[in-house]
């Protein structure tokens, strides 16, 4: 499992000082899960914010950045009244966020049935046996929140405060 954790030092300052002056700032946390789904989304949909790697060949029927809406879908979140959290609980999210190697052992298909690829030159090919071998996967940060995320959590802060975040020092 893997968690969006949005520590930036003007986020943490701010929410530090609020916490302490209001404490419960349930209403805003319950906005601010809904700005970071929506920001996580996008990332999909652009293909990584900033751009992910192309995946080599595209995969058919993925629009997603080349990634499967399974992992979009995936996303869920917890609110307090201080936090926020988005996680997946899929296999594959920590490799899809960060990247890694993954070791495949030997695999022989069942009776009747083939295991189908695609190469580099989109040339599809079907075998019966496949040899073990590591696969690197590049990384692909989808729980990345922008900046303007990070701005817009500050004025939906601020509305909720009826003043600046400044003046509440």
């Amino acid at each position: 499992m893997i968690r969006l954790t949005l520590q930036t030092g003007d986020t943490v300052r701010i929410f530090a000082i609020l916490t302490t002056h209001l404490g419960d700032l349930s209403p805003v946390m319950a906005q601010a899960r809904d700005l970071l789904l929506r920001s996580v989304r996008e990332n999909f949909a652009q293909g990584g914010r900033p751009s992910w790697r192309p995946r080599r060949p595209p995969r058919q029927g993925t629009p997603l950045g080349g990634v499967s809406s399974r992992l979009v879908n995936s996303i869920t979140s917890t609110t307090t009244p201080t936090s926020v959290t988005l996680t997946s609980s899929l296999p594959y999210s920590a490799i899809q966020q960060y990247g890694g190697t993954v070791h495949l052992p030997a695999m022989v298909a069942a009776p009747h049935r083939a295991f189908r690829f695609v190469t580099a030159d989109n040339t599809v090919v079907f075998t019966k046996r496949v040899r073990a071998h590591s696969v690197t996967i590049p990384a692909r940060p989808y729980l990345v929140a922008q900046p303007e995320d990070e701005r817009e959590l500050v004025r939906l802060t601020e509305r909720h405060l009826g003043q600046s975040v400044e003046t509440a020092r």
